[in-house]
């Protein structure tokens, strides 16, 4: 599966990242599958999954509304 797991016209880069501590010291990093099982939600916020936009392609503002597309492995 292709690292990137969403696509954005106002990034190049579109992933699912997650925020946790290990040992005392909170981490972030990228993750390959966020499971969503069947009927169930997953909460996005900004101390645990959420949904990370690299090399932008102009600067965003708060209140901004941009498209984005999340890639599924199963419908």
């Amino acid at each position: 599966m292709d690292k990137h797991t969403g696509a954005s016209p106002a990034a190049k880069i579109v992933e699912i990242h997650e925020m946790k501590h290990e040992g005392g010291i909170m981490k972030m990093r990228a993750v390959r599958q966020l499971p969503v099982p069947a009927g169930q939600e997953v909460k996005l916020s900004p101390d645990g999954y959420h949904v990370m936009l690299m090399d932008l392609k102009a600067p965003l503002k708060a209140g901004d509304v941009l498209p984005l597309t999340l890639q599924y492995k199963d419908g």
